[in-house]
């Protein structure tokens, strides 16, 4: 992290490469969750240098901060809450930190593409997703016994997870709303999004 600002503009698209590679791998979930963490300072270096350039924006947002945030809807798919939740909050948190500082075409195709989209997505993840209550996951050994996670009760289905998933992604979309209505409310087919996140709501309550 403490090289980013020293990346020279023609390597981001190997660095998200990197970083999605390093999400998705399944070997260790220490390594997806920290990988989801240097997305987020990827984001706001990505949106410093859109803010700083005078010329090209667009390129350079379509460049960085659109790969980017598809790698972290991606991620939002993640068969792993806690990877999956990481990505939800990195969208959310990208956009309302930085989203006016995209250029107004990037801006609005990260707000109906990537997290309109992804908040569809995991309604429809959720709505498949098993209502089976799950084992507890063995964690090691102690004196020659197994020791299992604790799983509390509100999360012991892959359906409990991916309703907290869901509730993760809503919550952020209507955050994201509350800081940036006005601009967002200006973009072309915002009343039928809207309308869609209003039923989504009320199918979730």
């Amino acid at each position: 992290e403490d090289r980013i600002e020293d990346l020279p503009d023609d390597v981001s698209g190997e660095v998200i490469a990197a970083v999605s590679a390093f999400v998705a791998q399944h070997a260790q979930v220490n390594i997806s969750i920290t990988a989801v963490s240097l997305a987020w300072t990827l984001s706001d270096y990505f949106s410093r240098k859109v803010t700083e350039t005078k010329v090209g924006k667009e390129a350079l947002a379509e460049r960085g901060m659109i790969p980017l945030l598809s790698v972290m809807r991606d991620a939002s798919m993640d068969p792993r809450p806690e990877v999956r939740n990481g990505a939800c909050r990195t969208i959310t948190s990208t956009l309302v930190s930085n989203g006016d500082k995209l250029p107004a075409r990037i801006w609005r195709r990260a707000v109906f593409d990537i997290c309109f989209g992804l908040v569809d997505d995991i309604r429809a993840a959720t709505a498949g997703a098993s209502q089976e209550e799950q084992i507890a996951p063995d964690i090691g050994e102690l004196d020659g016994r197994k020791i299992q996670m604790l799983v509390h009760h509100s999360r012991n289905s892959a359906r409990k997870q991916w309703d907290e998933t869901e509730t993760l992604a809503l919550s952020g979309v209507g955050r994201l709303l509350r800081a940036h209505f006005d601009a967002v409310a200006t973009f072309d087919g915002f009343d039928k999004r809207f309308e869609w996140y209003l039923q989504w709501i009320t199918q979730s309550v």
